[in-house]
């Protein structure tokens, strides 16, 4: 096994980084790596996902997400979930990335590359034919990283967010 470029000398080397398809089954590590990721950005608390919500919602013919999940030395290391979406101005259906994350120590083997690319041979085996993402605005390493892999940045859209109360609220509104 050859060593990284970035091991200290003496350190033990790395387990080897393995991606497999995520399961509902899964769904006690992707709620600790979303929670990771929430602390990441300062949002730690609106991560309110409980394992048993995320399972569900993972489960049956048309499943609400799916994703990968990134190994090592039987651990979880990393993590993309996606849902399908339709885009009537590229006429075609696609991925929409809701959550990629890497925890530390596991950031720099091109596993976030690695994890978008099987994503996106999930999606292409779903005739899926593009990825859309949003990146948080205080996230500059992450912009870098998606426009280095060819993503363009949607300058003129804005990001609108109707949560549960309000949401409660609209379908109400008119019934009888």
């Amino acid at each position: 096994m050859a060593k990284n470029a970035r091991e200290r000398p003496g350190a033990a080397p790395k387990p080897a980084v393995s991606i497999r398809a995520a399961t509902p089954a899964d769904a006690q590590e992707i709620v600790t790596l979303v929670r990771a990721l929430a602390a990441h950005v300062g949002d730690e608390a609106l991560a309110k996902v409980t394992p048993g919500a995320l399972a569900k919602a993972g489960e049956g013919p048309h499943p609400l997400w799916r994703g990968v999940i990134a190994e090592a030395g039987g651990k979880a290391v990393g993590m993309g979930l996606y849902c399908l979406q339709y885009s009537t101005w590229i006429g075609a259906p696609g991925l929409y990335v809701i959550d990629l994350y890497i925890v530390p120590g596991h950031r720099h083997g091109k596993m976030g590359r690695q994890l978008l690319a099987a994503i996106a041979r999930q999606g292409r085996a779903l005739g899926c034919r593009f990825i859309r993402l949003d990146v948080d605005h205080r996230n500059a390493r992450a912009d870098a990283f998606y426009e280095r892999l060819g993503f363009e940045r949607r300058g003129g859209d804005t990001i609108f967010l109707l949560k549960p109360e309000g949401f409660d609220a609209l379908a109400a509104s008119g019934e009888d």
